[in-house]
């Protein structure tokens, strides 16, 4: 296998020894660069770096958007050893500050004026041409610690998830293979590099010597222009980009005949729209389920598997998945319960939180906090994250499930169902919903007790404008409680069914 063939060797040097100079590398909306160009901008930004004092082990907070500047910031870093750790460039100075205290990060690259309260060494990339330039040696390993990745706990305090440039390896060849993809792909990123999926759709092309286009922002039909103008043969997409760009294939199907395969990501797309998906991309659609500490644990070929569309399909190659039970122990085919995943993409631990890794941990496996089952047929389901369920009367309700059926309902585009406190229920179900024309609430309500059990169905419906969301699109249940509970807790208390 490929991540063999270079096992032990650190992303620059793999990069350099697949490389073919005059080949085109990276196409951004600020140029491109050929393999012979990337490569001497990489050297050129790690002699730099490594002037400034940044070495082996140094930890590196970036706050820059998508472009050659981030990209070859994350090569240089990977070739000297050092780490980095990426932030979301509209980050609030608190948040910045906090990720600093967390990883321990000795500099900062902006690319903004930066009002920042806070003794860190600060580089400014808008002047970076006038640093100069100093000889390093090339001391990056694949077991360096290489990118700090931060995710909130439910407290809200960053969990800085450590990847290993191994780890980072080993993920691009393992999608290479899943997906049958070569150095001939043109492949398209258009998630921001500071997320671990981007990080994966720039490095897994270079790894390969193929061609990485990386757009500065999405759109849809910047993503459609993109994927037409250079050919573009796969991606892997936030689930909600092509939910988004769904009202434009129609009309621009032709802009998508290079596309090979495509994958969906981040969160399950309903199955009404991945049925639209199916029937308008001329190319297989897959979806797979992962976890950031974890990578991918499961793909779905939805085109080709249609009679299990509401799965997220089998486990891939690297990945071992036990369904357990609140006791941690291993639950029956079709039995409810959390995913756990032993892999060999997993990530190294929660840096300088080794309470917190070991309650995440446990003989080899990652518990996901999500919750699935897993069907005769060897296929994963599912059911939503294990902090959403909603325990109403001492029986669990899924936000899932009510989801899937709000969701078929006329011109709604998306709902999250999400739990009200109630002193004689422990909670009952709310559910706020996005729709294309005004709903009758008792319209709705006779559909879902129509498709669902009695105690799923909602309490409380309310129709919004928009549902929060990450910066990827996923939508936060949790965020859902806080916005619009307030206006259900009065009537929530005198509610004795």
């Amino acid at each position: 296998m490929l991540n063999k063939k270079f096992k032990n060797e650190n992303i620059t040097s793999i990069i350099r020894k697949r490389a073919l100079q005059d080949k085109v590398a990276l196409i951004c909306d600020d140029g491109q660069l050929t393999y012979s160009d990337l490569l001497a901008l990489v050297d050129t930004y790690a002699g730099k770096l490594h002037f400034l004092g940044i070495k082996r082990h140094t930890k590196v907070v970036t706050l820059l958007s998508n472009g050659l500047a981030m990209t070859a910031i994350m090569l240089a870093i990977a070739d000297i050893g050092a780490t980095l750790v990426p932030l979301n460039p509209e980050y609030k100075n608190n948040q910045v500050v906090q990720a600093i205290q967390s990883s321990g990060a000795e500099f900062i690259i902006h690319e903004q004026d930066l009002l920042l309260q806070h003794s860190i060494n600060k580089i400014d990339i808008r002047h970076f041409e006038h640093v100069p330039y100093q000889e390093y040696i090339r001391s990056g390993r694949a077991e360096d610690m290489y990118i700090l990745t931060m995710t909130s706990g439910s407290t809200g305090n960053p969990k800085p998830i450590i990847f290993s440039q191994q780890t980072k390896i080993t993920r691009a060849f393992g999608a290479q293979q899943l997906y049958g993809l070569s150095a001939r792909d043109t492949i398209l990123c258009a998630t921001p590099q500071y997320h671990s999926l981007a990080q994966r759709l720039t490095l897994l092309p270079l790894l390969m010597g193929a061609t990485c286009y990386l757009l500065k922002g999405f759109s849809p039909q910047s993503w459609l222009n993109a994927i037409e103008q250079r050919q573009v043969t796969f991606t892997i997409a936030v689930s909600s980009q092509l939910v988004s760009i769904l009202p434009f294939l129609a009309k621009h199907d032709h802009a998508i005949k290079s596309l090979r395969r495509i994958v969906s990501s981040s969160s399950p797309i309903e199955k009404k729209y991945k049925e639209q998906l199916i029937e308008l991309l001329s190319c297989p659609i897959h979806e797979c389920y992962g976890a950031s500490e974890v990578g991918t644990v499961s793909d779905f070929d939805a085109s080709c598997e249609r009679y299990k569309i509401s799965s997220v399909g089998r486990i891939v190659p690297q990945a071992e998945v036990v369904i357990r039970d609140s006791n941690a122990n291993p639950l029956n085919k079709n039995e409810v319960g959390e995913i756990t995943v032993k892999s060999s993409t997993s990530f190294l631990g929660y840096f300088e939180k080794p309470e917190l890794t070991n309650e995440a941990i446990k003989d080899g496996f990652f518990y996901t906090g999500d919750l699935g089952y897993m069907d005769d047929d060897g296929y994963l389901y599912f059911k939503g994250r294990k902090k959403d369920i909603i325990i109403s009367g001492g029986i669990n309700i899924y936000p899932e499930d009510i989801e899937s059926v709000v969701g078929t309902f006329n011109d709604v585009v998306e709902s999250a169902a999400f739990p009200i406190p109630s002193s004689h229920f422990g909670e009952i179900t709310a559910v706020a919903f996005v729709a294309k024309t005004k709903v009758a609430i008792k319209e709705m309500r006779k559909w879902c007790s129509n498709h669902l059990a009695a105690h799923q169905v909602p309490i409380f419906f309310i129709q919004v404008e928009e549902l929060p969301k990450t910066a990827l699109g996923k939508i936060q249940r949790n965020q859902c409680q806080s916005i619009f509970g307030s206006k259900f807790a009065k009537k929530a208390k005198s509610i004795k069914l």
